[in-house]
């Protein structure tokens, strides 16, 4: 505006709601276009960005080893699969449990693991080794058994703690429960008359039994009967004898 006041220039104007102004028709007109044109809906941009799609496909053939030339079927194919396998079979009804970086992750960490656990043929032996072994060692350990009854048995029938006609049994008895027979000899006393001669060589002056002597029967087999508590009819039985 000049020193008198009056407007020279317009910087600025706004109009807001209905102006009371005479002579606006033209100034409402271009605003009623305007706010027509913002209010248009834009139409959709539907457009495709053949690029990114085809570099898209590109990586999916790569991530599940397809071919070059696998084609958008044979790519929606493997991909079902891989979906099949992360939701155990359930598809995509159900939300996923977890992505296809965590599955890939998990069996990183299971392969690992399984690689420090390594079989080690330093640490073990074949099963068929390990029960060869396992047959000999048996084998061995019956035949000292068996030296080792034979001993015993042959021990005690020296110093009279068992007679000829025991021998077989005492051995079975070794070989079946070496313990049971170990106890039985600890427990048994040794028979002078079946390892030297009581008279020291000398001819006796009576001879005390505890049973009276039978004519089936001689003195040896009557301190047996005494010995093991057995009647001598019972150790005849044993021996065989009618």
């Amino acid at each position: 505006y000049d020193q008198q006041g009056h407007v020279t220039a317009l910087l600025h104007s706004a109009l807001t709601n209905t102006p009371a102004l005479d002579g606006m028709d033209a100034v409402m007109l271009a605003a009623a276009s305007q706010l027509a044109a913002l209010n248009t809906p834009q139409p959709e941009d539907h457009s495709v960005d053949d690029e990114l799609i085809k570099e898209l496909l590109s990586n999916l053939r790569w991530m599940l080893n397809l071919p070059a030339t696998a084609t958008t079927e044979d790519i929606k194919a493997e991909l079902q699969k891989a979906i099949d396998l992360i939701s155990n079979g359930q598809g995509t009804a159900t939300a996923a449990s977890q992505g296809l970086l965590d599955l890939l992750q998990a069996q990183k960490t299971q392969i690992a693991d399984l690689s420090s656990k390594a079989y080690d043929p330093a640490r073990y032996v074949p099963i068929a080794g390990y029960q060869e072994l396992q047959a000999q060692l048996n084998s061995e350990r019956q035949h000292a058994q068996v030296s080792q009854v034979d001993s015993l048995v042959q021990a005690a029938l020296s110093d009279g703690r068992l007679t000829p006609a025991l021998e077989d049994w005492a051995k079975a008895l070794g070989r079946t429960n070496f313990a049971a027979l170990t106890t039985h000899l600890e427990k048994t006393q040794p028979i002078a008359a079946l390892s030297s001669l009581q008279s020291g060589g000398h001819t006796p002056a009576a001879v005390s039994l505890t049973q009276p002597l039978t004519p089936e029967l001689d003195t040896d087999a009557l301190a047996i009967c005494t010995q093991f508590g057995l009647s001598p009819e019972d150790l005849k039985k044993q021996l065989g004898e009618n």
